[in-house]
């Protein structure tokens, strides 16, 4: 069994795939010192044979991750994603590749593989990365901007009056009452941020549009189901810089 480790800031990811590439399982587990405690105990844990990580989070806690396996399974392979100047067809912008996070180059690796021609790359999490790369896989540059529930966030706490108790659907209609209003206007604001990123893309001849991240669903809510979401994207990077086969 192959185990897919993707570790964020808030939590880290993971997905278990048997030697056919059928996903067998899948969980999160919040990024900590619970990740460390978790898989010894998990039933599939003897089951590894590889494990690929792909880490933004703590270095110290992808070590621990990795001496875990290590300890516990002595014939197990590792292969640790790191961000370099070339990955899987897609060459990167950035001067020092170091300040380009990992995850962000396996989506764009994976939105690539997809498509085999120029894509836009938008990644919603806490902070929403968005990455333009060529038809020749060269990547254009990108933007960083605050998410959803960081611009929700941003709002509730500058604004001591403006109180609200829940969430409310995806929408970006004129709110009817103060959830609404909070809710429907960090929506227009993710709204019209997706569609000026589409409009940039299309200006560059690519109009092709791969969502991932924890709000992709409601970015392709608020767009229209003519844009791809896909949640295994960093995952899908992952698999196609692994250096090991699922054989």
């Amino acid at each position: 069994m192959r185990l897919e480790l993707d570790i964020g800031n808030t939590y880290a990811k993971w997905r278990l795939m048997a030697v056919d590439g059928v996903v067998k399982d899948r969980g999160a587990v919040k990024t900590g010192k619970g990740v460390v405690d978790f898989f010894p105990d998990a039933y599939f844990f003897p089951q590894v044979d590889q494990l690929l990580v792909s880490s933004v989070s703590c270095p110290k806690l992808e070590v621990a991750v990795c001496q875990l396996f290590e300890a516990g399974l002595s014939s197990v392979r590792i292969f640790q994603a790191k961000s370099k100047r070339e990955m899987g067809g897609v060459e990167f912008i950035y001067t020092d590749i170091r300040r380009l996070g990992v995850d962000r180059c396996l989506a764009m690796v994976g939105a690539y593989d997809r498509f085999r021609a120029g894509v836009l790359v938008i990644d919603c999490g806490s902070a929403m990365t968005a990455d333009l790369v060529s038809s020749i896989g060269k990547h254009l540059g990108g933007y960083i901007f605050p998410g959803y529930r960081l611009l929700k966030h941003s709002l509730l706490s500058g604004t001591s009056n403006v109180i609200v108790s829940t969430d409310v659907e995806p929408h970006f209609r004129l709110g009817e009452n103060t959830e609404e209003c909070v809710d429907n206007g960090a929506h227009m604001m993710m709204r019209s941020t997706l569609l000026g990123l589409i409009e940039l893309a299309a200006s560059y001849g690519i109009h092709d549009v791969l969502l991932t991240g924890g709000d992709g669903l409601k970015a392709k809510t608020l767009l229209g189901d003519k844009y791809e979401y896909d949640e295994d994207l960093v995952f899908k990077g992952l698999g196609v810089v692994n250096p090991y086969s699922l054989g």
